[in-house]
């Protein structure tokens, strides 16, 4: 088993694929190897994912109860379910005197087998797009690494990390994020369109400061606690960041200033400003803000 992780990862992959979708994890006793444990953690993964499937029962609760207390009056609560879609209605009950209770069951039966199929649809669209787009390759750069040389527990634990720092990596590229590394952690963010109208004030200030504080307070209250040399500099700043969201498309916008931060060498040579004079008064003009 180890040496397919090297030589044929996808056949093993594969194999995860299948348990991830049938076996129920969360009794421990059904973990037996170490595809077991690699796969709970895999499913461990997707399975948050999975849920948004739900949405699909939104708005219809009030008619689940009803649904519930119809076959509860019939007492076929623990004859009919999901799995056997509801049917067959025992012949006692179609038969039955209350034939406009009957006709309300049929219709409710009619109508959950319809919104579980819709349900299981939309389930199985996230299980391929979180696997396949997310949890493969994932598994293949935890199996590439790993050295099958180590203990069962070893390698478990390496394909567990490594494939749990790739698969959020996978999902957050996909989903339109990028990452960042903060405080030894990675940090994961949306990118903001790049235009006059929705970049704000604060998201300049948030460049200039290289800071991820959402309130900052306007030009005017800020320059009153700033000396008069700090506060033409902030405002040539500022200018030098407002001028670069009018003229410069998304992507260029987050080239020159990865993450929503401004690059103090690059603007100081811009600028004309000693590099070390512009990081010392954002220093302290970043005091005296906060």
């Amino acid at each position: 088993m180890k040496e397919i992780m090297k030589k044929d990862p996808n056949k093993l992959i594969d194999v995860i694929k299948e348990r991830v979708r049938h076996v129920d994890y969360t009794e421990d006793t059904l973990r037996k190897d170490i595809i077991d444990y690699i796969a709970a953690k895999v499913k461990g993964q997707i399975a948050p994912y999975l849920r948004l499937a739900r949405s699909v029962r939104r708005g219809y609760y009030p008619k689940w109860v009803e649904f519930q207390k119809l076959l509860e009056h019939f007492k076929l609560q623990d004859t009919l379910t999901r799995e056997n879609n509801y049917s067959p209605i025992p012949e006692r009950v179609l038969n039955h005197w209350e034939s406009g209770a009957v006709l309300d069951l049929e219709d409710h039966i009619f109508f959950f087998n319809l919104l579980h199929d819709k349900e299981d649809r939309k389930y199985n669209r996230l299980f391929e797009e979180s696997f396949e787009g997310w949890a493969r390759p994932a598994l293949v750069t935890a199996f590439d690494r790993v050295d099958i040389e180590k203990s069962d527990r070893e390698i478990v634990a390496y394909v567990s990390r490594v494939f749990y720092t790739e698969y959020v990596a996978n999902r957050a590229k996909s989903q339109g994020m990028q990452r960042k590394r903060r405080n030894d952690k990675w940090e994961y963010y949306y990118v903001q369109d790049i235009n006059d109208e929705d970049f704000g004030h604060n998201d300049v200030m948030q460049v200039i400061f290289q800071s991820d504080r959402e309130d900052y307070p306007s030009l005017s209250v800020i320059a009153d606690k700033l000396t008069k040399n700090q506060t033409q500099l902030l405002i040539k700043l500022y200018n030098y960041v407002r001028d670069d969201v009018s003229l410069l498309s998304t992507e260029r916008f987050y080239k020159k200033y990865p993450h929503k931060r401004m690059n103090y060498k690059l603007v100081s040579e811009k600028l004309e400003i000693s590099y070390d004079s512009l990081v010392k008064n954002i220093q302290r003009m970043k005091v005296r803000i906060d």
